[in-house]
């Protein structure tokens, strides 16, 4: 079985991890960056200690564990070590975000 991924892909994926730079999510056996400029379309404050990032106007937020659904804007795939690998995320676009907001846009 062979896990592929292509640029501007629709994927699902879980919060592993919440650093200064954004998220970083599980898809697949793999881990890429939403950074936090690719989140939303307003300021965000980004909570390393409680490992949250919360929209500062609509108060939504992601957290370890939380479930997103985004878009691959790009990536470097090391087939050598995969686990050097750089996958970026986005999820500004309508359907995209954490499945709570997605839920709550329809």
């Amino acid at each position: 079985m062979v896990f592929t991924m292509d640029n501007n892909e629709v994927v699902d994926g879980a919060v592993s991890e919440v650093s200064e730079y954004g998220a970083f999510v599980r898809i697949g056996p793999m881990e890429a960056l939403l950074h936090k400029s690719q989140i939303l379309d307003e300021p965000i404050q980004v909570n390393v200690g409680v490992k949250r990032i919360e929209g500062s106007q609509s108060g939504k937020n992601l957290g370890e564990g939380s479930f997103v659904r985004s878009r691959i804007v790009s990536k470097s795939i090391n087939h050598n070590d995969p686990r050097s690998s750089k996958i970026g995320l986005n999820c500004k676009m309508d359907g995209l975000g954490s499945f709570e907001w997605i839920r709550g846009e329809e």
